[in-house]
């Protein structure tokens, strides 16, 4: 008599849980599964001294774009795997088949992967050139990414992000796919991410200052 599928993968999650704990890692493997939730989410919420306007309720993966969203204020919430406060600039637009992106959350890093494709910041240092300081606007939707290229760096067609601001305030929700995976793999101690076992995060990066009015 064979046994049932789900018999076998219960199995399988509770072994993977015993064999956490047996090992004595259980204070690392909730720190992982934090990392990981971190990693695959960013939601909070935004707000802006000037009345303002978002709606962009439909962003499936950089090809379907559809909505608006112009906002100057902060986001407060969780971004890069940190409860944190950071500066929020939005000039995003999409009607399915084509749109805009330019969003940026807190200091622009050219080093992650999601913000900047790999392959042109390699090119850059291959020609000595240095590396953008701010997000670049990149193209959305099917015919503008066929027609005009410039598409958003490959990890983030893995991405998908809803938001809506109303006067002063507003909320941002955006998933990793890729990520939101390793999270949900990672509870039986898949890791398909490599990225367990990290030890205590590091500070916040803190903004730079601006420059006082003259």
């Amino acid at each position: 008599m064979s046994i049932p599928r789900t018999v076998l993968l219960a199995r399988w999650i509770l072994a993977s849980f015993a064999m956490v704990i047996a090992a004595g890692g259980c204070g690392q493997y909730w720190r992982d599964r934090g990392n990981d939730f971190g990693d695959a989410m960013t939601v909070g919420v935004t707000l802006s001294k000037k009345p303002q306007l978002a709606f962009y309720p439909i962003d499936y993966f950089n090809v379907g774009p559809l909505g608006y969203s112009h906002v100057d204020g902060r986001f407060a919430g969780l971004w890069c795997g940190r409860w944190q406060t950071v500066e929020l600039r939005d000039r995003t637009w999409g009607v399915l088949l084509c749109g805009s992106d330019h969003l940026r959350l807190g200091e622009f890093d050219p080093e992650n992967p999601r913000l900047f494709a790999p392959s042109k910041l390699a090119a850059l240092k291959a020609a000595g050139q240095s590396p953008p300081k701010e997000r670049p606007r990149y193209n959305k939707g099917v015919v503008r990414l066929v027609v005009q290229d410039n598409a958003p760096p490959p990890l983030t067609f893995l991405s998908c992000r809803r938001n809506i601001h109303l006067g002063w305030i507003g909320f941002h929700l955006a998933m990793n796919a890729d990520e939101m995976l390793d999270f949900l793999l990672g509870w039986t101690t898949l890791d398909i991410k490599g990225d367990d076992h990290r030890g205590a995060p590091e500070a916040a990066p803190q903004e730079r200052p601006k420059p006082a009015a003259k």
